[in-house]
């Protein structure tokens, strides 16, 4: 058994990104997975994101 995470967070109304990519993608350190940022509504870039979600998978236990 595999697990993930997913942080959901919502930006402030005057705050954004400039990123006009569908996603992100962070590279892992020491015992963490990459980590993806997408905008909260599937299918738009992160640049009109109101809300962005944090997604990472592979993790071998709940407490990793």
């Amino acid at each position: 058994m595999s697990y993930s995470f997913r942080i959901h967070i919502k930006l402030p109304k005057d705050k954004g990104f400039k990123f006009d990519s569908l996603y992100y993608q962070m590279e892992g350190f020491d015992n963490i997975k990459p980590i993806e940022i997408r905008n909260a509504k599937e299918g738009e870039k992160i640049s009109g994101a109101t809300e962005l979600v944090f997604i990472s998978h592979g993790y071998s236990s709940n407490k990793e």
